[in-house]
């Protein structure tokens, strides 16, 4: 596995080890520790689970053992098909504690994502939900192992498995947890080895695995919980996808380092994250546009309790929509930019409004070094332009796993990671903030004029009649595209192009920006971790116009 992973050059290693940053631990023997600590402060948190920190650390223990006597060796793959579940929590931490590598696939995914992660990696087992959703994941695991040979184990958590398969519970039933301890406890696991299989986002293409070691990954995330002071009395709510890198870095990982409380929701649901940020007096949690505008039309908003609420982390920042949350909440709204990748920007609590409602923020680390770039190029653009955000650091990897040739166009010569996405610096107050400018892929080309799509998108959030939208490029014969909005209205309300123009020419936006069409949906497609997808859009409008045409 080593050869097929990009390392860190050696003056940056030293540098980041004598920095404190990297330290000679794994993150499951982070685990042990806070376990040490904490034990009987509650780890995880799920509607019919409570699981105390010396109970997650023994679970862990019971199922690396198991793991291990299944015939997987350190550094098997294994692929993990889970819900959000206490369980899989444990899985996390036995697979690592085990030394097997997580490949932090999604229970959405099927068999193009599935299969292709199987024969990338070499997974040798797979980690699944009895029952999700209505879909039948041990048949597909059952059927995912005859077509690859390298997967010999399967085992289901959360209920009966196949023949052929392990059930958890099984598995670990004749697992005595001190004499695994004392087992685990044999096992040396390097720091600097791989911890976990993070995945690319993106909507085309075969997946990009993103490989993850312990230093960097458990800096990652201590980097992420010191920077908000957490501790015991921290109580953490997720509700997107675990094994998602946010699920790990931002909420697993970093609050298991300090003692904090994982609070686990099945799903994106915004009465079940309401009653479950009641219930376990929530501190810190994520949010999108999408969530903040369906608990704002809530019919019974009025009886959740949010009194505990102390920052809400936003992606993307729109000074319009951070302003409705910290209504809405009565909390400190946060940006969050993220990629599994590693680079983080972020801004503290008393940064001042400008930083906190208008941009992503800035790196999390002192030790980030961040770059903007005319796209495609090493050329940095000048102060106040905007150009792709490209970084390195102590937790953004130098290269992809087993992908000579997407690195050479992902990263630059002196190992800069090219994020894909667009950006413009702003110095607030002495500290250097950026704001999210759109993909370098998610641009409108009209006439030869570049339109953000981020930029348009950011301004009709604040138009009174809109509760989400997107926008798009549309096929135009003369002009190559035009811009399509796609608008999901605030109640019985249908914004016109007209009413759009006559907003944004208000706002002082060029004429040559405006969207040209405006397309009602009740919803906006989206990708299998929540993004909205915008190539389910492009196709959706590729094909209007196409027919409209007389070509369909």
């Amino acid at each position: 596995m080593t050869a097929d992973v990009v390392p860190y050059p050696d003056h940056l290693a030293r540098a980041y080890r004598e920095a404190g940053a990297w330290r000679p631990h794994t993150i499951p023997g982070e685990l042990r520790l806070a376990a040490r600590r904490w034990p009987d402060t509650l780890a995880v948190v799920t509607a019919t689970e409570r699981v105390t920190y010396r109970e997650l650390d023994r679970r862990a223990d019971r199922l690396a053992v198991a793991l291990r006597r299944l015939g997987l060796a350190p550094g098997d793959p294994v692929v993990f098909q889970l819900a959000n579940e206490a369980h899989t929590v444990v899985a996390y931490y036995g697979v690592l504690r085990a030394g097997l590598v997580p490949i932090c696939s999604l229970a959405q995914h099927r068999a193009r994502e599935i299969g292709y992660l199987i024969r990338h990696t070499g997974a040798r087992a797979h980690l699944v939900e009895a029952d999700f959703r209505d879909y039948d994941l041990p048949g597909f695991a059952a059927a995912m192992a005859a077509e690859h040979e390298s997967v010999t184990a399967v085992v289901v958590f959360g209920g009966p498995a196949r023949d052929g398969q392990h059930a958890y519970a099984d598995l670990v039933a004749g697992v005595d947890a001190d004499a695994a301890a004392e087992e685990v406890g044999t096992w040396p696991v390097d720091p600097a080895s791989v911890a976990v299989f993070q995945l690319s986002g993106g909507t085309t293409g075969d997946p990009k695995v993103i490989p993850r070691l312990h230093c960097e990954y458990a800096y990652n995330a201590r980097a992420w919980a010191e920077h908000w002071n957490w501790g015991p009395e921290t109580v953490v709510l997720h509700a997107g996808p675990m094994m998602h890198n946010a699920g790990i870095v931002v909420t697993v990982q970093s609050a298991h380092l300090t003692g904090a409380t994982v609070v686990l929701v099945p799903r994106i649901d915004a009465e079940a994250i309401a009653e479950a940020v009641a219930r376990e007096r929530v501190t810190d949690t994520m949010m999108g546009v999408g969530l903040l505008t369906r608990l704002a039309e809530h019919p019974r908003l009025g009886r959740f309790d949010f009194s505990s609420l102390r920052r809400v982390f936003f992606a993307p920042s729109i000074p319009s929509a951070c302003d409705q949350a910290e209504k809405l909440l009565g909390c400190r709204v946060v940006p969050l930019f993220g990629a599994g990748e590693g680079i983080f920007l972020t801004a503290p609590d008393d940064a001042p409004e400008q930083a906190r409602k208008a941009t992503c923020g800035a790196p999390l680390s002192p030790l980030d070094e961040v770059r903007l770039l005319n796209p495609g190029t090493e050329e940095e653009v000048a102060p106040g332009e905007i150009g792709e955000l490209v970084a390195r650091g102590p937790y953004t990897i130098h290269g992809y796993y087993r992908a000579p040739e997407r690195n050479l166009t992902a990263f630059t010569s002196d190992g800069f990671y090219r994020t894909g996405d667009l950006a413009r610096a702003h110095l607030v107050e002495g500290v250097t903030y950026y704001s999210h400018e759109g993909r370098i892929t998610d641009n409108i080309s009209r006439g030869g004029e570049k339109i953000h799509a981020d930029e348009l998108e950011g301004l009709l959030a604040g138009h009174p009649g809109i509760a989400e939208v997107a926008v798009v490029g549309m096929p135009d014969r003369l002009l190559g595209e035009r811009v399509c909005a796609f608008v999901r209205p605030v109640k019985d309300h249908v914004p016109t192009v007209a009413e759009l123009a006559d907003f944004l020419l208000g706002l002082g936006l060029a004429k040559f920006k405006l969207p040209e069409r405006v397309e009602i949906v009740d919803e906006l497609p989206r990708t299998k971790v929540g993004k909205v997808s915008k190539r389910d859009l492009r196709d959706r409008i590729n094909a209007l116009v196409s027919r409209e045409q007389g070509h369909g």
